[in-house]
């Protein structure tokens, strides 16, 4: 009899566990799409993309050289966080990270496509995360002369020279990326998938969960294209 009420019970609680996953991918995604329309918006009210914060820097972004009128070279481009207070978003951890639904701090990666720009006398070199550098570059030349470079792959297998392999690339001009690193963040990241997502270049890997032994992924990622930022950034008067 107790054999039997516990294949029962094991039978009800599998399912649960299956929904409480769902639950948290859904509400990880939902924090994502959150992070980039705040993303968007400070874009839109500071004429730049923020830059990404530290591990210790209390949500706030961190900029390694500043542009005199706003934003400058960013510190952590990919390899950063959600700037949480700078964008004020909830929920944050004990170092103010805005976190995903297993309570990892999700990350955030921004170009730093370089070209010299000149914003009211000022000197510049990295349009997207200084005030007004898209708006002086399109000035002078178009917005196709912009060239944000991160990419994400299919996969990891053939990255090479901040490349994907052939057939491989979903994006390779997106301007921001965000990602939670999963219910598996603790563990995670010895596959090459994870991996690809942990190391510092401005290469990213997105696929649909798998449990892989030796290369279990379960990031959860997304990405900005310059031409939606464009586009809100025309709408909300921030360009040209």
């Amino acid at each position: 009899m107790l054999v039997i009420v516990g294949l029962l019970l094991a039978g009800l609680l599998l399912p649960l566990g299956a929904q409480i996953e769902q639950q948290n991918m859904n509400e990880t995604q939902r924090r994502l799409e959150m992070a980039r329309e705040a993303i968007i918006g400070f874009a839109i009210a500071n004429r730049r993309l923020p830059c990404p914060a530290t591990a210790t820097g209390l949500g706030v972004e961190a900029i390694a050289t500043a542009f005199a009128p706003g934003g400058g070279t960013c510190s952590l481009p990919w390899t950063g966080y959600v700037p949480a207070v700078t964008l004020g978003l909830l929920p944050v951890d004990s170092n103010k990270l805005y976190v995903d639904a297993w309570g990892n701090p999700i990350r955030y990666a921004v170009t730093n496509f370089n070209i010299a720009f000149t914003v009211s006398g000022a000197a510049g070199t990295m349009p997207f995360t200084s005030t007004d550098g898209i708006r002086a570059v399109y000035t002078a030349s178009s917005l196709t002369t912009l060239d944000p470079d991160l990419r994400v792959c299919e996969t990891a297998t053939g990255i090479a020279g901040g490349l994907c392999g052939t057939g491989q690339a979903l994006i390779n001009n997106a301007v921001a990326v965000v990602f939670s690193t999963g219910k598996n963040s603790p563990t995670g990241g010895t596959g090459s998938d994870e991996a690809a997502n942990l190391n510092a270049d401005r290469v990213f890997v997105s696929h649909s969960p798998t449990p892989t032994a030796g290369n279990e992924f379960d990031d959860v990622l997304l990405w900005l294209s310059p031409y939606l930022l464009y586009s809100r950034m025309i709408t909300g008067g921030a360009l040209p």
